[in-house]
């Protein structure tokens, strides 16, 4: 059985390319790497010739994702596997193939109508290595592909046997999730991974129009996600709670969303560190509905070099819109 190996770009639909640019340049520290030949816009954060592609359209939201496999005769086999499951397959145009960057690729969608590519060969650019338009130490990514993303679906158990049982994800975790508005009590997440990341798709029935909840960046130190976080100063935070022996948590509202009656529909970014984060602390509006979510996770017993740290972009979403007066954060990060 043929399997994806990994996630290796996304499509995002924004409404402000520029925008998106700047904030993803500056603040995430990734790397502008020109524009497709529809004027979409690259932009990388390794060896790849960009692991993003973003395009000017109102919907705030996902527009494709990319899942790479090993070579023709593996992409050949998950393109049967894909019809046998009775999912129309279009094969990919020479001049689409070029506009992504790769050898060759198939177009299918997954039972919520998500968009996904299959391809092999990946266009890579070692003669200019990746610089960011920041200090930062880089991304962990390599056979783990770009990182993870959180999308919500319509039917959760159509979606896990698509993704485990058609395009070869395995299963990391089940968690039951509750969340105080608009979703049902008890929601299952369902974890799967195809590569060492612990998970590289997660989905839920979440509700709101969106598709995206969001995408994680993991970057090399920690230090790269506390100037992160002070690079995104410029929206007021929360004092720093701590849940027991659990890491820091800064929650912080975004000024970015729509209005909804008499109160901005915005939503909350949440900050973890097991250390105090003295100025590590805040997130930024950049396009419309996206925040930022930087975060360090020390797990227990592990030398700091061993740490996980990672860096977490979302789309704006209804339910992550729940936050209320009170100061609670709405929907725990995933």
């Amino acid at each position: 059985m043929a399997s994806v190996t990994q996630l290796g770009y996304l499509g995002l639909n924004v409404k402000n390319v520029a925008e998106w640019e700047r904030f993803a340049t500056e603040i995430l520290g990734l790397q502008s790497a020109g524009d497709a030949p529809d004027g979409s816009r690259y932009l990388r954060m390794d060896e790849h010739h960009h692991r993003f592609i973003v395009r000017e359209n109102d919907a705030d939201d996902l527009a494709f994702a990319g899942w790479e496999v090993t070579d023709q005769p593996a992409l050949r086999e998950l393109t049967a596997q894909i019809q046998a499951a009775g999912i129309e397959v279009t094969p990919g145009t020479p001049e689409l193939a070029r506009a992504r960057g790769v050898v060759e690729l198939v177009q299918f969608r997954d039972p919520s109508g998500i968009a996904l590519e299959a391809y092999f060969g990946p266009l890579m650019n070692f003669e200019q290595p990746f610089h960011s338009a920041r200090a930062i130490a880089g991304f962990e990514t390599g056979i783990m592909g770009l990182g993870h993303m959180v999308i919500g679906v319509n039917d959760a158990a159509a979606s896990l046997h698509f993704y485990r049982d058609v395009l070869g994800m395995r299963i990391s975790d089940f968690v039951e999730l509750k969340m105080r508005r608009g979703a049902p009590s008890g929601m299952t997440i369902s974890f799967l991974h195809c590569n060492p990341r612990h998970h590289t798709l997660a989905f839920g029935e979440f509700p709101g129009g969106k598709r995206l909840h969001h995408f994680m960046l993991q970057v090399k130190t920690v230090d790269d996600v506390c100037s992160t976080m002070y690079l995104s100063r410029t929206v007021a935070c929360r004092s720093p709670r701590r849940l027991g022996d659990t890491p820091m948590i800064i929650w912080c509202r975004s000024t970015c969303g729509r209005r909804r009656g008499s109160r901005s529909s915005t939503a909350m970014a949440r900050v973890r560190s097991t250390t105090r984060p003295g100025k590590c602390s805040g997130t930024r509006p950049a396009a419309s509905g996206v925040i930022v979510e930087a975060r360090a996770d020390h797990r227990p017993g592990l030398p700091p070099d061993k740490a996980s740290h990672a860096l977490i972009v979302k789309v704006h979403r209804a339910f992550e819109a729940v936050a209320d007066d009170r100061g609670d954060g709405g929907g725990d990060a995933i």
